[in-house]
């Protein structure tokens, strides 16, 4: 495994980060002993960098799995807030630490910035991102998002130390641009000394037909100082960790994750626009109540619909 260092702290990340979104309450929905043993295996295997959020519900995986592993070995851990006052990043923070049974979070963003607009209307929030990182109980401060312009603004934005932008090789969930122009804007904000923390490098389960692909062609960018990558079984992290080693894969088990059951998951808070209905030509893609349905029944999981969703809203689970 290879290994990075980010943020004025020179915190020391491996190069796969563990995602805890897709083993939790919003997807996969593993039990929590089951999504803790996952993690403990991923640290013995290399990683030492954890990805969660508030909204994830993930904190209780993650607090089993720390009072499993060895203080020395404990891993770093990246969660998110869509917190915009003062008091509500506060409260956050004082959630992610209690529920986690740490006394610090290494990296703490605000989560899913689009513009310039929306950092400045968060900016009470960062300030106390930056009040928490003089008081040492949070170590990097950023932003996650899945546009350009917020990667530009945050580079300018004083005091980050991290940006979590969206990056795959097809660019798809990139709202606001192309995937040209979002190398572009992480080269620009990696060459100021800020640690770039990758996303949806699968694009959200799309690119898990030519998953070593898609994995080859993150690591490629070498502006990417860790990738966070979602698992839901041993199969999926060892095959993940061997793509990451860069070594080569085992064909049985690389048809134990081809093998795994997996269905479209359209997120509750669908716009309904129909762009991924027009997509479809397995007429898999209904509009019901204002909100995009799936026929399962039909559905080919080709992962076409996700590559016009301009949310984003769309993943294979």
């Amino acid at each position: 495994m290879q290994y990075r260092y980010i943020g004025s702290n020179q915190l020391k990340v491996s190069r796969m980060c563990l995602g805890t979104l897709t083993m939790g309450p919003l997807q996969k929905q593993l039990s929590i002993d089951k999504g803790a043993e996952l993690i403990v295996e991923a640290v013995k295997l290399g990683v030492n960098i954890l990805d969660t959020a508030e909204l994830y519900q993930t904190y209780p995986y993650i607090k089993k799995a720390i009072s499993m592993i060895p203080k020395e070995h404990k891993p770093l851990i990246i969660s998110k807030s869509y917190a915009y006052t003062k008091e509500m990043m506060k409260q956050s923070i004082e959630r992610a630490i209690s529920e986690m049974d740490t006394d610090h979070v290494d990296v703490f963003l605000m989560h899913e910035q689009e513009t310039e607009l929306t950092i400045r209307g968060h900016m009470e929030a960062y300030e106390y991102l930056l009040e928490a990182k003089q008081q040492k109980i949070i170590h990097a401060v950023g932003i996650s998002c899945h546009s350009i312009e917020a990667v530009r603004c945050a580079t300018n934005l004083e005091g980050v130390d991290c940006i979590m932008p969206i990056y795959n090789q097809k660019g798809i969930g990139i709202i606001d641009g192309t995937l040209d122009e979002m190398t572009k804007a992480i080269s620009g904000a990696h060459s100021k000394g800020i640690g770039i923390i990758g996303m949806k490098a699968l694009a959200g389960g799309h690119l898990l037909g030519n998953a070593r692909q898609a994995l080859d062609f993150a690591l490629s960018c070498d502006t990417l100082d860790t990738i966070a990558i979602g698992v839901q079984s041993y199969e999926e992290l060892l095959f993940n960790v061997t793509c990451f080693q860069q070594a080569p894969i085992n064909p049985e088990l690389a048809a134990k994750v081809q093998a795994q059951p997996r269905k479209l998951w359209i997120e509750e808070w669908c716009e309904g626009c129909g762009k991924c209905v027009q997509r479809c030509t397995a007429n898999a893609l209904m509009i019901v109540n204002d909100q995009v349905v799936v026929d399962h029944s039909k559905c080919r999981l080709c992962g076409y619909c996700g590559s016009v969703c301009p949310g984003f809203f769309i993943k294979v689970v």
